[in-house]
């Protein structure tokens, strides 16, 4: 095979790219749009709340997820059989969910001891809107692998369609929620714009991929109660030591959400009769290291 210089499959190049290219602009617009109406409305202040926020609140999915994206995505490309498709996808979102959620969920139950610990005092006013930012990145973590299918399957539109949506809501609420509430309302604004598309991207993937209900709550429900008892118990605990040093109060606050996360998740596998999915796999994976 010579290459040589040819423009006979430009077009089928460009009705792929061309999507991509919009995409990554919806994506600027996602991430970044709000910094636009925040410095309108607020200022050089509010920006800066809001822009700190957001960046910590996000370090699940920028610093963990992102990288297992790069990961999964081609091998899903790999993959011709959509139920094996299905089968990996269900996978890795029980991994995302037991291994990213408590990270998320954690940052908000010890937003207020982290603030003081490593930006101080000047940054209190960030710390409900670093639960509310938190809370919208575990739950974009979640939905990240979506866009993978939509592009493996050769349906970049529907990734830009969901985006669409998703900024058609958002924008109109970060207006509606920040007059009323102030910058904290853009928490408001992105959950409420995941509580609309979620649903709709979800129903999608499973349409594409033919896999059930009951096996997509399967992957999830243990994590789901294991973090919300950990949030609930970190959040209590917090409380009764909130007199003392932020550092120590910080380092107690996440030794004790480890402990009670790891002790909830595997209690609640072996109630269920250890069944084979995340907690299994991680189980194993540590004892071998271990061995």
């Amino acid at each position: 095979y010579r290459p040589w210089f040819t423009l006979s499959a430009l077009r089928e190049l460009f009705n792929f790219s061309k999507w991509l290219l919009i995409n990554n602009i919806l994506f600027f617009l996602l991430h970044r749009g709000c910094d636009f109406v925040v410095g309108k409305l607020y200022g050089t202040t509010g920006l800066g709340i809001y822009t700190v926020s957001y960046e910590i609140s996000n370090l699940p999915s920028t610093e963990l997820v992102a990288p297992i994206n790069r990961v999964t995505f081609p091998g899903f490309a790999k993959m011709t059989d959509r139920s094996m498709m299905a089968s990996s996808y269900i996978k890795l979102l029980g991994m995302i969910s037991l291994l990213i959620l408590p990270v998320g969920v954690g940052i908000a139950a010890v937003a207020e001891p982290l603030i003081l610990a490593v930006l101080g005092d000047k940054w209190v006013s960030a710390i409900p809107l670093i639960e509310l930012l938190a809370l919208y990145g575990v739950i974009s973590a979640t939905q990240t692998n979506n866009g993978m299918i939509w592009m493996v399957l050769g349906q970049p539109r529907t990734l830009t369609m969901m985006v669409v949506l998703f900024l058609l809501v958002l924008f109109p609420s970060l207006y509606f929620f920040m007059t009323k509430f102030g910058v904290i309302g853009a928490g408001y604004a992105y959950l409420i714009a995941h509580a609309v598309t979620v649903p709709i991207s979800m129903w999608i993937i499973k349409k594409l991929l033919g896999f059930g209900w009951n096996e997509l709550a399967s992957a999830t429900w243990r994590p789901i109660v294991a973090v919300t008892a950990m949030y609930i118990g970190v959040s209590l605990f917090d409380q009764s030591i909130a007199t003392i040093d932020v550092w120590p109060r910080l380092i107690a606050d996440s030794f004790f959400g480890v402990t009670l996360y790891a002790f909830f998740t595997v209690s609640v596998w072996f109630l269920v009769g250890r069944p084979s999915g995340a907690e299994s796999f991680c189980i194993e994976k540590t004892c071998a290291a271990l061995r």
